[in-house]
């Protein structure tokens, strides 16, 4: 080989030293792919090709199909049911609170009132039942459950209305995702999702009637404008078009342990209902026997006839089922991004490292989910509905915004927590309105209930002087 190579060198040195840099590249290519496990065809990976891969669209069929599944555990299993209603719970708590705050930083009070009409009472539903902390909540369970949600601003005539508008819940299932094609003006539909030449996001062909309702009107998707639609859901790849559960890595193991609890109940009611065999020990004929008359219960003893035994049964004990079922809960906590202790209330193996470890590390799962995905996609645009509203009704919105004020964060322990808090005030780490909004409280409603305790204290102190006085006289006397 190395003489071929010299004749080739002596030959033609430029043909030579291509040969050279190709040869180079192949062995630096094989080192390359030696060094991932992932990119190797060895025997364990032989065969696996994934049918979606990044970038692709996921299939709009496989979507319903997970998250009706998904839907299924969240009604039937209980750690799938704790573990999306924390990511619920911990997201927006009671809710997740607007001010309307100046660029001096004070509130707009005509604005605030409003908003307190509108988003604190049901004004702000179309079927006058729920408050915008409920729809949050409902954004909140459906966008982990289903993948996304769906909340439509519908326009009303209703002057005791505070705003001109109304928000109207829908699911993902009314997006209609059968529909891909080329729209008018160049656009496209990808999957009841119409995109213009530039790829903005400009309509939604919604079902008005899902097919299942069973009612008379048609069931034909129409053309919706997207400026009156907020769709949240957590966008995993780029270009991504709908939102998949994020319950799909949990589906089998969930729907598996399921089952084997069941088996485990119905295996023990069986024992219990067999209660052991009669054994002829003289081998006679049964044919015209009786069988033994009564009934079993605690404490009872029972006559064998003649010539016969009663061989009772063993039930089954029940074994390693606490370890399984503990693997089990990690695997679906681990898989729903929630600590294993709120899936399974289990706090036994738990202390206060653990818990504080735990916990901000699911706070910082939190915060992303507030910040990538509910205020982007659902607070922020309802708040610029608010806004443009609000202008519609005569109210002056400028230098104005909206400030959302998420639930304070659960304390592991309080003593500890707010000692560092004391301190980061005292050494300007944080400002004391920093600190407020952290517990998930308004700075201005706490600063003025600390003002209405110390006049309602200083009312107090000359009436209580007064009446000490008279004590202290009449003690005297």
């Amino acid at each position: 080989m190395k003489i071929f190579e010299k004749m080739i060198d002596t030959i033609s040195p430029a043909w030579g030293y291509e040969r050279r840099k190709a040869q180079l590249r192949l062995e630096q290519f094989d080192r390359v792919k030696r060094q991932y496990d992932g990119a190797s065809n060895s025997e364990r990976l032989k065969g696996w090709v994934p049918i979606n891969k990044p970038g692709q669209y996921p299939d709009s069929g496989a979507i319903d199909l997970m998250a009706s599944r998904v839907a299924y555990l969240y009604d039937n299993s209980a750690p799938v049911k704790r573990g999306i209603n924390a990511i619920s719970n911990y997201v927006f708590g009671p809710g997740c609170v607007p001010h309307a705050v100046k660029a001096d930083g004070k509130k707009h009070d005509k604005l605030e009132g409003i908003l307190k009409d509108f988003v604190d009472t049901p004004a702000c539903d179309i079927e006058g039942r729920e408050t915008l902390y409920t729809k949050q909540n409902q954004a909140g369970i459906h966008v982990p459950r289903d993948g996304a949600f769906l909340i439509q601003r519908v326009w009303v005539n209703d002057k005791n209305s505070p705003l001109p508008f109304k928000l109207k819940s829908l699911t993902q299932d009314h997006i209609d995702k059968s529909k891909s094609q080329v729209g008018n003006y160049g656009n496209r539909i990808v999957q009841g999702v119409e995109y213009n030449r530039r790829g903005e996001r400009v309509a939604l062909w919604i079902n008005d009637y899902l097919p299942n309702q069973h009612v008379s009107a048609s069931v034909k998707s129409k053309r919706y404008k997207m400026e009156d639609f907020c769709h949240p859901f957590r966008t995993t790849v780029a270009g991504q078009v709908h939102g998949v559960t994020w319950g799909s890595p949990i589906i089998i193991k969930a729907k598996d342990f399921d089952d084997y609890m069941d088996a485990q109940l119905v295996k023990q009611k069986v024992s219990q209902c067999f209660v052991g065999l009669i054994h002829d020990l003289e081998g006679g004929s049964e044919n015209g026997a009786k069988p033994m008359e009564g009934k079993i219960t605690p404490g009872t003893w029972m006559m064998a006839p003649e010539g016969k035994t009663v061989e009772f049964s063993q039930p089954p004990q029940v074994e390693g089922i606490y370890e399984y079922s503990k693997i089990q809960h990690l695997g679906i906590a681990s898989g729903l991004e929630v600590p294993y202790m709120i899936v399974s209330s289990d706090f036994s193996d738990s202390n206060y490292t653990q818990s504080r470890m735990t916990l901000l590390d699911f706070a910082r799962s939190i915060e992303s989910y507030q910040q990538h995905v509910f205020h982007p996609q659902l607070n922020y645009k309802i708040g610029q509905w608010i806004m443009e509203a609000a202008q519609l009704k005569g109210v002056n919105t400028f230098n104005t915004k909206l400030l959302w004020v998420y639930p304070r964060k659960e304390f592991v322990d309080p003593e500890k927590d707010m000692k560092a808090f004391a301190i980061a005030v005292a050494n300007g780490f944080m400002s004391w309105e920093m600190v407020v909004r952290e517990m998930g409280n308004d700075p201005d409603d706490v600063a003025k209930s600390i003002q209405a305790s110390k006049d309602a204290v200083g009312a107090l102190i000359p009436i209580l002087s007064k009446q000490i006085e008279k004590e202290m006289n009449r003690n005297a006397a």
